[in-house]
């Protein structure tokens, strides 16, 4: 006599369960993964764009410090020239100390597990 076969489930797909496919799993799955990344894109987005943005008010302003510094002495642009190159410095220090956050935030993420 054949050994007796153990009884067989009433669901042959043993990944559903409440009524759900893994299909529909995967695709919420998916739908999130796709949120995430456009959530991280919108932030890399706002961070270099406000990186920018600050560039140019510290070099504007530190420009219209040097200009009414000269006025108020009746220099030549001396002043004017010098809070150009103090505005560009400045903004360029303040790049340099934002790019490393978001290279390194990249890297990690880009580490195959």
């Amino acid at each position: 006599m054949p050994p007796a076969s153990p009884p067989s489930s009433p669901n042959p797909d043993s990944n559903q369960s409440n009524g759900t496919s893994s299909k529909d799993s995967s695709a919420d799955s998916s739908k999130l993964g796709e949120m995430e990344r456009r959530q991280r894109m919108m932030r890399d987005y706002s961070r270099y764009g406000s990186v920018g943005v600050q560039f140019g008010a510290v070099l504007v302003l530190s420009a219209f410090a040097g200009h009414w510094l000269d006025t108020r002495l009746g220099s030549s642009p001396i002043f004017l020239v010098l809070g150009v190159l103090v505005g560009f410095g400045g903004g360029l220090t303040s790049l340099v100390l934002k790019i490393p956050l978001s290279s390194k935030g990249r890297s990690s993420r880009s580490k195959p597990k």
